[in-house]
């Protein structure tokens, strides 16, 4: 969401849809990791990692466990 409230939905079905980033092989513990990952409006975010690393990060490790920024 942005500062005046709105946002976007993301349907999970279209993901694959997506031509900038492929989700093809990914678990939804995966993807809700990735959005973990990239912070959110609760807690402060880790510097430096956004949604494009951590989708790098977890792409690549596949394990929240393995994933060092």
């Amino acid at each position: 969401m942005d500062q005046f409230g709105n946002g976007q939905e993301i349907n999970l079905n279209n993901l694959a849809m997506n031509t900038t980033l492929s989700f093809e092989n990914w678990t939804m513990e995966m993807f809700r990791n990735m959005c973990i990952l990239s912070g959110c409006d609760y807690l402060p975010s880790i510097p430096g990692l956004g949604l494009k690393k951590a989708y790098g990060l977890l792409n690549k490790y596949k394990d929240m466990d393995r994933v060092r920024a």
